[in-house]
């Protein structure tokens, strides 16, 4: 079967000029863009995985360093509480994941990839605070969220009993009774008795 003819052929910022040589495939004489050379095999450049010499990934690079470091605040203790929230929701391999991002918690646009807009709206952290979603059922994002006192925090505990009543999930009985308008009694008996999707277990939820 006679090999494909790419010369004069246009990948990405690569332009074939001529072959090359045959190893376990074709490879290609190819010159880029920004007027290196490159050798490049035929199934690499029509399946789009070689686009340029090597340049596209170096300016992709580059670009992700200076948007995480332009804000200079790479070293500041906040910019761990904004990857820490982000990868909670993100990270599937994480232990916490499934009590976030696997229950539809996310963070919002502006702070996703941006912690200059999560500390411009959240401002510094008071000493001994940590970062609470103030309606747990709803994501990151300025509107819900605050810097939490020791006592929130404690209460937010590994040791907290938490209260999942039909996709929603509360700090305790009393506010999930309020929610339904019902009594925090009817709420312990759906859990109880597993009424629908119902019950209590104690976890830890963090922020």
């Amino acid at each position: 079967m006679e090999a494909q003819n790419l010369a004069g052929k246009k990948f990405g910022k690569l332009t074939v000029i001529s072959k090359s040589h045959s190893d376990n495939g074709v490879y290609w004489n190819c010159k880029c863009e920004c007027g290196k050379y490159a050798c490049c095999k035929t199934g690499h450049l029509n399946s789009g995985q070689t686009i340029s010499c090597g340049c596209q990934q170096a300016e992709s690079r580059n670009r992700f360093f200076k948007e995480k470091y332009k804000h200079g605040m790479v070293l500041h203790p906040l910019f761990t509480v904004w990857q820490d929230m982000n990868r909670r929701c993100t990270s599937k391999d994480r232990s916490d994941y499934r009590n976030y991002g696997g229950r539809g918690i996310t963070v919002c646009e502006r702070w996703k990839n941006n912690f200059a807009h999560f500390y411009e709206d959240m401002g510094e952290c008071p000493k001994g605070m940590t970062l609470e979603r103030i309606d747990t059922n709803k994501g990151y994002f300025k509107e819900n969220c605050k810097w939490a006192t020791r006592a929130e925090q404690n209460r937010n505990s590994r040791f907290s009993k938490w209260w999942h009543i039909k996709g929603k999930v509360f700090e305790s009985a009393k506010l999930a009774g309020d929610y339904y308008g019902v009594s925090h009694s009817t709420i312990i008996n759906w859990c109880r008795l597993q009424k629908g999707d119902c019950w209590s277990e104690l976890k830890y939820f963090g922020v």
